[in-house]
Protein backbone atom coordinates (compact mmCIF):
# COMPACT_ATOMS: atom_id res chain seq x y z
CA UNK A 1 0.00 0.00 0.00
CA UNK A 2 2.87 2.29 1.09
CA UNK A 3 4.59 2.18 -2.54
CA UNK A 4 1.11 2.66 -4.31
CA UNK A 5 1.08 5.84 -2.65
CA UNK A 6 4.25 6.69 -3.06
CA UNK A 7 3.84 6.47 -7.18
CA UNK A 8 0.43 8.26 -6.59
CA UNK A 9 0.86 11.00 -8.97
CA UNK A 10 0.02 14.79 -6.89
CA UNK A 11 -1.63 16.26 -9.65
CA UNK A 12 -3.57 19.74 -9.07
CA UNK A 13 -6.32 22.08 -11.13
CA UNK A 14 -7.45 21.35 -14.02
CA UNK A 15 -7.84 23.53 -17.55
CA UNK A 16 -9.23 22.17 -20.45
CA UNK A 17 -7.60 23.25 -23.96
CA UNK A 18 -9.29 23.96 -26.90
CA UNK A 19 -8.78 20.61 -28.67
CA UNK A 20 -10.19 19.26 -25.29
CA UNK A 21 -7.16 17.83 -23.47
CA UNK A 22 -6.99 18.30 -20.14
CA UNK A 23 -4.17 19.74 -18.39
CA UNK A 24 -3.51 20.17 -14.29
CA UNK A 25 -2.25 22.58 -12.28
CA UNK A 26 -2.66 23.32 -8.45
CA UNK A 27 -4.96 22.34 -6.52
CA UNK A 28 -7.77 19.60 -7.42
CA UNK A 29 -10.84 19.63 -5.61
CA UNK A 30 -13.29 16.98 -5.87
CA UNK A 31 -17.00 17.46 -4.41
CA UNK A 32 -18.08 15.16 -2.05
CA UNK A 33 -20.97 13.78 -3.68
CA UNK A 34 -19.02 13.13 -7.05
CA UNK A 35 -19.66 9.88 -7.89
CA UNK A 36 -16.16 8.92 -9.61
CA UNK A 37 -14.39 9.26 -6.11
CA UNK A 38 -16.00 6.30 -5.28
CA UNK A 39 -14.59 4.45 -7.86
CA UNK A 40 -11.94 1.99 -6.02
CA UNK A 41 -8.31 2.42 -6.35
CA UNK A 42 -6.71 -0.07 -8.39
CA UNK A 43 -3.65 -0.41 -6.01
CA UNK A 44 -1.95 -2.89 -8.35
CA UNK A 45 -1.65 -0.46 -11.26
CA UNK A 46 0.04 2.38 -8.82
CA UNK A 47 -2.30 4.62 -10.86
CA UNK A 48 -3.89 6.92 -8.48
CA UNK A 49 -4.04 10.72 -8.22
CA UNK A 50 -4.33 12.19 -5.38
CA UNK A 51 -7.19 15.30 -5.23
CA UNK A 52 -8.99 17.46 -1.88
CA UNK A 53 -12.20 16.42 -1.22
CA UNK A 54 -14.60 18.25 1.60
CA UNK A 55 -11.33 19.39 3.61
CA UNK A 56 -9.36 16.01 3.55
CA UNK A 57 -7.04 14.75 0.61
CA UNK A 58 -7.71 11.39 -0.46
CA UNK A 59 -6.68 9.36 -3.75
CA UNK A 60 -8.59 8.66 -6.77
CA UNK A 61 -7.77 6.59 -10.09
CA UNK A 62 -6.16 8.57 -12.53
CA UNK A 63 -8.01 7.35 -15.60
CA UNK A 64 -11.62 8.16 -14.07
CA UNK A 65 -10.19 11.90 -12.94
CA UNK A 66 -11.00 13.86 -16.44
CA UNK A 67 -14.52 12.69 -15.93
CA UNK A 68 -14.68 13.76 -12.57
CA UNK A 69 -13.88 17.15 -13.11
CA UNK A 70 -15.42 17.73 -16.41
CA UNK A 71 -18.80 16.70 -14.49
CA UNK A 72 -18.21 18.99 -11.98
CA UNK A 73 -17.30 21.77 -14.70
CA UNK A 74 -21.02 20.53 -16.71
CA UNK A 75 -23.02 20.55 -13.27
CA UNK A 76 -22.35 24.45 -12.98
CA UNK A 77 -23.25 25.25 -16.28
CA UNK A 78 -26.51 23.13 -16.32
CA UNK A 79 -27.52 24.08 -12.61
CA UNK A 80 -27.51 27.48 -14.15
CA UNK A 81 -29.71 26.38 -17.10
CA UNK A 82 -32.31 25.13 -14.65
CA UNK A 83 -32.13 28.02 -12.28
CA UNK A 84 -33.21 30.29 -15.25
CA UNK A 85 -35.84 27.97 -16.66
CA UNK A 86 -37.32 27.60 -12.99
CA UNK A 87 -36.93 31.20 -12.43
CA UNK A 88 -38.69 32.13 -15.67
CA UNK A 89 -41.53 29.44 -15.77
CA UNK A 90 -42.03 30.84 -11.71
CA UNK A 91 -42.78 34.19 -13.16
CA UNK A 92 -44.91 33.47 -15.92
CA UNK A 93 -47.12 31.11 -13.31
CA UNK A 94 -47.51 33.51 -10.76
CA UNK A 95 -48.31 36.75 -13.42
CA UNK A 96 -50.61 35.17 -15.83
CA UNK A 97 -53.59 33.05 -15.58
CA UNK A 98 -53.10 30.94 -18.58
CA UNK A 99 -50.21 28.28 -18.89
CA UNK A 100 -50.05 28.65 -15.33
CA UNK A 101 -50.33 25.32 -14.57
CA UNK A 102 -47.92 24.29 -17.58
CA UNK A 103 -45.31 26.60 -16.23
CA UNK A 104 -45.51 25.10 -12.51
CA UNK A 105 -44.63 22.23 -13.40
CA UNK A 106 -41.86 22.69 -15.67
CA UNK A 107 -40.37 24.93 -12.64
CA UNK A 108 -41.02 21.76 -10.22
CA UNK A 109 -38.64 19.93 -12.92
CA UNK A 110 -36.49 22.66 -13.35
CA UNK A 111 -35.61 22.66 -10.12
CA UNK A 112 -35.59 18.85 -9.73
CA UNK A 113 -32.66 19.39 -12.10
CA UNK A 114 -31.20 21.68 -10.61
CA UNK A 115 -31.03 19.91 -7.33
CA UNK A 116 -29.61 16.92 -8.96
CA UNK A 117 -26.50 19.29 -9.98
CA UNK A 118 -25.71 18.98 -6.39
CA UNK A 119 -26.59 15.09 -5.67
CA UNK A 120 -25.18 13.91 -9.22
CA UNK A 121 -28.72 11.79 -9.77
CA UNK A 122 -29.17 10.65 -13.35
CA UNK A 123 -32.94 10.35 -12.20
CA UNK A 124 -33.22 13.84 -11.12
CA UNK A 125 -32.19 14.81 -14.02
CA UNK A 126 -34.08 13.17 -16.80
CA UNK A 127 -36.99 14.66 -16.26
CA UNK A 128 -35.54 18.08 -17.26
CA UNK A 129 -33.72 16.40 -19.74
CA UNK A 130 -37.00 15.30 -21.73
CA UNK A 131 -38.25 18.80 -21.28
CA UNK A 132 -35.02 20.01 -23.00
CA UNK A 133 -35.89 17.40 -25.73
CA UNK A 134 -39.64 18.76 -26.13
CA UNK A 135 -38.85 21.78 -26.19
CA UNK A 136 -36.04 21.21 -28.93
CA UNK A 137 -38.58 19.27 -31.04
CA UNK A 138 -41.34 22.22 -30.75
CA UNK A 139 -38.63 24.66 -32.05
CA UNK A 140 -37.58 22.84 -34.56
CA UNK A 141 -41.48 22.28 -35.90
CA UNK A 142 -42.23 25.76 -35.26
CA UNK A 143 -38.89 26.72 -37.79
CA UNK A 144 -40.30 24.53 -40.15
CA UNK A 145 -43.77 26.09 -40.38
CA UNK A 146 -42.38 29.70 -40.80
CA UNK A 147 -39.87 28.04 -43.62
CA UNK A 148 -43.52 26.76 -45.34
CA UNK A 149 -45.04 29.72 -44.91
CA UNK A 150 -41.91 32.28 -45.87
CA UNK A 151 -41.87 29.92 -49.23
CA UNK A 152 -45.85 30.33 -49.54
CA UNK A 153 -46.41 26.87 -49.25
CA UNK A 154 -49.45 28.40 -46.79
CA UNK A 155 -52.11 25.61 -46.46
CA UNK A 156 -54.35 27.96 -43.78
CA UNK A 157 -54.26 31.57 -42.80
CA UNK A 158 -54.03 31.70 -39.23
CA UNK A 159 -56.30 34.38 -37.96
CA UNK A 160 -56.14 34.90 -34.08
CA UNK A 161 -58.54 37.74 -32.49
CA UNK A 162 -58.48 39.87 -36.14
CA UNK A 163 -54.49 39.86 -36.53
CA UNK A 164 -52.62 37.97 -39.45
CA UNK A 165 -49.82 36.76 -38.23
CA UNK A 166 -47.20 38.26 -39.99
CA UNK A 167 -44.21 36.15 -41.42
CA UNK A 168 -41.09 37.45 -42.93
CA UNK A 169 -37.39 36.76 -43.75
CA UNK A 170 -36.35 38.10 -40.57
CA UNK A 171 -38.50 35.94 -37.63
CA UNK A 172 -37.25 32.95 -40.06
CA UNK A 173 -33.30 33.99 -38.80
CA UNK A 174 -34.57 34.72 -35.63
CA UNK A 175 -36.40 31.35 -35.25
CA UNK A 176 -33.42 29.67 -36.61
CA UNK A 177 -30.95 31.11 -33.82
CA UNK A 178 -33.27 29.98 -30.84
CA UNK A 179 -32.96 26.87 -32.62
CA UNK A 180 -29.31 25.95 -32.77
CA UNK A 181 -29.36 27.53 -29.12
CA UNK A 182 -32.19 24.95 -27.81
CA UNK A 183 -29.90 22.44 -29.88
CA UNK A 184 -26.81 23.24 -28.25
CA UNK A 185 -28.14 22.93 -24.74
CA UNK A 186 -29.81 20.08 -25.33
CA UNK A 187 -26.76 18.61 -26.27
CA UNK A 188 -24.98 19.83 -23.31
CA UNK A 189 -27.67 18.68 -20.60
CA UNK A 190 -27.17 14.86 -22.72
CA UNK A 191 -23.40 15.41 -22.31
CA UNK A 192 -23.58 15.65 -18.32
CA UNK A 193 -26.18 12.92 -18.75
CA UNK A 194 -24.02 10.92 -19.99
CA UNK A 195 -21.25 11.66 -17.54
CA UNK A 196 -23.42 10.27 -14.69
CA UNK A 197 -23.00 7.29 -14.37
CA UNK A 198 -25.63 4.61 -15.25
CA UNK A 199 -25.13 2.43 -12.05
CA UNK A 200 -23.86 3.25 -8.72
CA UNK A 201 -20.22 2.99 -8.27
CA UNK A 202 -18.93 0.90 -5.74
CA UNK A 203 -17.60 2.78 -2.45
CA UNK A 204 -13.73 2.72 -2.28
CA UNK A 205 -12.39 2.26 1.30
CA UNK A 206 -10.78 5.84 0.87
CA UNK A 207 -7.48 6.69 1.70
CA UNK A 208 -7.66 10.17 3.70
CA UNK A 209 -4.98 11.95 4.89
CA UNK A 210 -6.59 14.74 7.40
CA UNK A 211 -5.26 18.35 6.73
Amino acid sequence: MNNSLDSVQQLHSVVESPDGEIQYCKPISINKNNPYRNVPLDNLSQNNTQVECDGNTIYIPTNVLDSAIKLQYKAQLVRLLCLIDFTMNLIVSLSTYYGAFFSMIISVISITGYYSTFTYSRSGLISYLVYQYLQTITKIITLIFYILLANGINPTIIEKNNIILSYSIDNTIILSLYVITQIYINYFVQQFYNLLPKIPLTSQESIYIIV
